[in-house]
């Protein structure tokens, strides 16, 4: 289900909600699917149980997943509306990178090649988020 790279910088339960975005945003999980469970995720990935359950929980705050007592996780109608409007949001960010390569003289055509080249590699199938 989460390809867990124990060595990356990232921290694994940011690893678990950055892969179940790409899931709902890419379609392979819908409003009202049902995630899976965190002892099935922590059976198949050897992954602690509570690293799981603090992903899950940073996915409920953002209401991308929504717990239901006794059944599970599950996603949440608006899911991938919301978690567009997160990546939105983080655009700020990007803002702050972009002024950087303009005060070090990087040319614009040069950033502007790599958005398309990003984007080239989306639509031809790789990773949305």
């Amino acid at each position: 289900m989460y390809t867990i790279d124990p060595l990356a910088r990232k921290p694994i339960y940011e690893q678990i909600i950055d892969q179940l975005e790409l899931f709902v945003a890419t379609g392979a999980f819908k409003p009202g699917d049902r995630i899976p469970s965190v002892r099935a995720v922590s059976t198949s990935s050897g992954v602690n149980p509570m690293t799981i359950l603090k992903a899950y929980g940073e996915l409920d705050s953002r209401g991308v997943i929504c717990s239901v007592p006794g059944r599970g996780y599950f996603v949440s109608e608006g899911a991938k509306e919301k978690i567009a409007e997160a990546k939105i949001n983080g655009l700020g960010e990007l803002r702050g990178q972009i002024a950087a390569l303009c005060r070090l003289g990087i040319p614009k055509s040069s950033v502007y090649a790599l958005v398309d080249e990003a984007y080239g590699e989306i639509t031809a199938g790789g990773d949305t988020l």
